[in-house]
């Protein structure tokens, strides 16, 4: 009997984890854009998740590899994956509904396959692989609903800027998936803790110096979300695709 491979399950498994993880994104970030700036949405989410990523790998008896090599991807990936798409979808959904951010985030794998196929070398795209991401590309748009793609244009430029910026952050998520794929051998674990911090760092300045986080009036619907965001999402998230990562480089 053929044995199935362990960790390529489990792999699959965190990215279904990672999907429906995703989706509730959306809600909260809305929730919690109306009243506090995209740029301490995204700083407060990403520190007291680097906080809660530390402390569990501490506890697995796990560290951050700190050379040159893997510090140049802990930025990349964290800006990559956590810093620039975080702003930019929290900027959009300032001006646009949760579902059209959602529906501007499906194209995704299409763009990520495409990304494969041009910085990866042992990445082929085969008729299989097209057909499989048209089907699930047409099922989320199925998923969220031909009304709102109906909303797809905006009717003022602020809103139509808007959708641009969380279709270019599908195209940051999706670069950093095929970045991710180069990273040399290292925990899962410490992987997205180092990813998280690095991420952290990046938009520290701008929530010291550009817009005070000390200075946003944060209400009760606020902080549930941003506590929603942050411990059910952020670090399961960052864990489930470091270490889908991990186990489909094998």
């Amino acid at each position: 009997m053929k044995q199935i491979n362990q960790p390529i399950v489990i792999s699959y498994i965190f990215i279904f984890l990672l999907a429906l993880i995703w989706g509730v994104n959306f809600l909260f970030i809305k929730i919690a854009v109306l009243e506090i700036s995209p740029v301490n949405n995204v700083f407060l989410r990403l520190i007291l998740a680097s906080t809660i990523l530390y402390f569990y790998m501490r506890f697995t008896g796990n560290r951050l590899e700190l050379s040159i090599n893997y510090l140049f991807f802990y930025f990349v990936i964290g800006a990559l994956g956590n810093a620039i798409p975080f702003f930019l979808i929290s900027t959009a959904e300032i001006n646009i509904d949760a579902g059209i951010a959602g529906v501007l985030m499906s194209p995704m794998p299409l763009i990520t396959l495409a990304l494969s196929a041009i910085i990866l070398r042992d990445e082929k795209i085969n008729f299989l692989k097209s057909i499989s991401f048209m089907t699930a590309f047409l099922g989320l748009l199925i998923l969220f609903g031909f009304e709102n793609l109906n909303q797809l244009g905006g009717d003022n430029k602020i809103e139509f800027y808007s959708q641009i910026a969380a279709l270019v952050g599908a195209c940051s998520y999706a670069l950093n998936a095929v970045i991710s794929k180069l990273v040399p051998k290292i925990n899962f674990i410490s992987l997205a803790t180092g990813v998280t911090i690095a991420a952290t760092l990046l938009m520290l300045p701008f929530s010291i110096f550009y817009q005070p986080f000390w200075l946003e009036s944060y209400s009760s619907p606020t902080v549930v979300s941003l506590l929603s965001l942050i411990h059910i999402s952020e670090p399961t998230r960052q864990e489930a695709i470091s270490y889908a990562v991990f186990c489909l480089k094998k």
